[in-house]
């Protein structure tokens, strides 16, 4: 807090941790040191906006056109205007070994908001060129975030098919998807369950095989906690699911 010099309050501000110290800037702000750095106006007022949800899409089909969007929102008391970014990657279901590729970005000049104000924005739209896993990624840019853990977020958008997608599903389902380890279940699977691992980033972090035509895996022992999808092509069907891992 800020006091006059009768002690009296004139402002009162909460931060994401608390500061161990604080020290008067040439502008009138402050800068406020502890688990995070912040710098502030001369009202202690700090910036942070962010992502808090991309859309995801399904049934994506061989070019078509769809509309990109992502929602942003001010978490703090900023008023200046802020970009926000989205990119979509791509990854070839014919040859999962090679590297994931940007095939899209686009960047939308966002109007200030008001202190906890969302809003849903739109990119331009993209047509999905070819077969294969895509997933979308938005974040914002403002210099001196408080909190840049929120700044951005992502989604798997699905597998783009040339005409008709293919009609069996793979049967399974995720038992517990969020969770210190990945519980999933599956049956009627012949030719047993086969599934890779995918990080946030699009990045193939490991397998997982089963020989039997039902039963449960588990996953996610030794893996860092964070955003993950288990994208499994049983019986011809390709499906995405995305998982959380937590400790």
């Amino acid at each position: 807090m800020k006091t006059d010099e009768w002690g009296d309050t004139l402002w009162t501000r909460t931060y994401l941790s608390g500061g161990n110290c604080v020290n008067l800037t040439d502008d009138g702000g402050y800068i406020v040191s502890g688990s995070w750095l912040y710098k502030t106006d001369a009202n202690g007022n700090i910036g942070d906006v962010g992502v808090t949800e991309v859309d995801s899409l399904e049934d994506i089909n061989y070019g078509e056109i769809y509309s990109v969007r992502a929602t942003v929102k001010n978490f703090g008391r900023t008023t200046e205007p802020f970009p926000a970014r989205c990119v979509i990657t791509f990854r070839d279901l014919e040859a999962p070994e090679i590297r994931v590729d940007t095939v899209y970005w686009d960047t939308v000049f966002v109007d200030s908001l008001e202190a906890g104000q969302t809003r849903t924005i739109s990119f331009k739209d993209y047509d999905f060129p070819q077969k294969g896993l895509y997933w979308m990624y938005a974040t914002t840019m403002l210099d001196g975030d408080a909190n840049p853990s929120n700044d951005a977020a992502s989604s798997y958008m699905g597998e783009g098919v040339q005409e008709q997608p293919v009609a069996d599903a793979p049967r399974w389902e995720v038992l517990a998807s969020v969770g210190s380890r990945i519980v999933l279940r599956y049956q009627d699977c012949q030719e047993g369950f086969h599934a890779s691992l995918f990080n946030a980033a699009g990045q193939k972090v490991d397998e997982v095989h089963s020989t039997q035509p039902g039963g449960t895996v588990s996953w996610g022992e030794g893996f860092l906690p964070g955003v993950y999808f288990i994208v499994s092509k049983t019986q011809g069907a390709v499906r995405a699911q995305k998982v959380v891992l937590i400790r």
